[in-house]
């Protein structure tokens, strides 16, 4: 872009006739160009947008721009309508205080040096604003941004949204409402998780519970004390060894004594009736009475129903009745708890 003058040399004081013409690229023609103007005793000054006739343009100068002798700095600038300023130039113009209008050079007015317009530049720059550029972006700045700074942002972005198909943790991508929903549905919902149950440390007091789950523990210490119950092997010693004889099998496991057997007897159970039968020893005796119910056979192999009774006076046995006192053989197979 380029500023031209329609004299050599500005006179101070006038105003009107005056005019500088702006040529602009054809790259920037639609671009917004304004012109910033610095007086030679420092006051600044904006112009409205400048018309553009083919990239060409005047604009005439205000009254009081060329307040005194010196130099008249002036700033065209292209601007995208939102403030960004896409390209800027800087010129300077002599302005005389004495000679005719038009008839001093810039060679003869000895007004500029090179020193005194870079000071000038320096000094039209800081009251202009300057041209800030940001090296980021930013959502309240109005100043333009490096080219490198919009790649940058870019570089970061995904060339397309990417969706994840199930919820991921440290994932920024966008995740689906029906994947969401998916993944819920699988969820029980906190109403539902059951309560953790009141535990029980002693299986045998909390036998009747329903309430409550027994530890690891208090199961091993059930089973260990069910597998080492008391174990043990009686005897049966008869009373009348002349005349009964058979085995009688005799075992205790814990609080349970079994008895299982056969008798006989030469003769019949009517001549025992109400007799002690003999003894059992190496076991527990029964608390109280207990009744073994027995099977007794007559000669035809007839079966009769009956009962031996359990005294606890060393665990004797006594024959109670017999369903027919004929009977020669009884069958014992019962148990007592103690």
């Amino acid at each position: 872009m380029k500023i031209e003058c329609n004299v050599p040399v500005l006179c101070a004081g006038e105003h009107g006739t005056r005019t500088l013409t702006i040529s602009v690229e054809e790259a920037f023609r639609q671009y917004e160009v304004r012109l910033l103007l610095k007086s030679p005793r420092g006051l600044g000054y904006t112009s409205g947008p400048v018309t553009l006739t083919a990239g060409q343009g005047s604009y005439t100068l205000p009254a009081g721009v060329l307040d005194g002798r010196g130099t008249l700095f002036a700033q065209v600038t292209a601007e995208n309508g939102e403030g960004q300023i896409a390209r800027s130039e800087v010129y300077a113009f002599p302005v005389a205080g004495s000679l005719p209008c038009g008839t001093e050079s810039p060679g003869e007015s000895g007004l500029v040096t090179a020193a005194s317009l870079d000071s000038r530049l320096r000094a039209l720059e800081t009251a202009v604003g300057g041209m800030a550029v940001d090296d980021t972006l930013s959502g309240s700045s109005e100043n333009p941004v490096q080219n490198k700074a919009v790649k940058a942002a870019l570089d970061g972005k995904q060339a397309a949204l990417q969706f994840d198909t199930v919820p991921t943790p440290g994932s920024e991508n966008m995740l689906q409402s029906g994947k969401i929903y998916n993944a819920l549905a699988l969820k029980a919902d906190a109403g539902a998780v059951p309560t953790v149950p009141v535990i029980s440390t002693d299986i045998g007091a909390d036998a009747a519970s329903d309430s409550k789950t027994a530890s690891p523990k208090a199961v091993k210490t059930y089973v260990d004390g069910a597998t080492s119950a008391t174990t043990a092997t009686g005897t049966f010693t008869p009373a009348f060894t002349e005349r009964l004889s058979g085995t009688l099998n005799i075992k205790q496991i814990g609080n349970v004594v079994y008895v299982t057997g056969a008798l006989y007897i030469d003769g019949t159970w009517a001549d025992l009736t109400g007799n002690n039968l003999g003894t059992i020893s190496g076991v527990a005796a029964p608390a109280v009475l207990e009744m073994i119910p027995v099977m007794s056979m007559d000669n035809s192999n007839n079966m009769h129903a009956g009962y031996v009774a359990l005294f606890n006076d060393s665990g004797t046995l006594k024959l109670l009745s017999a369903a027919n006192t004929g009977d020669r053989d009884i069958l014992i197979n019962g148990y007592y708890l103690v």
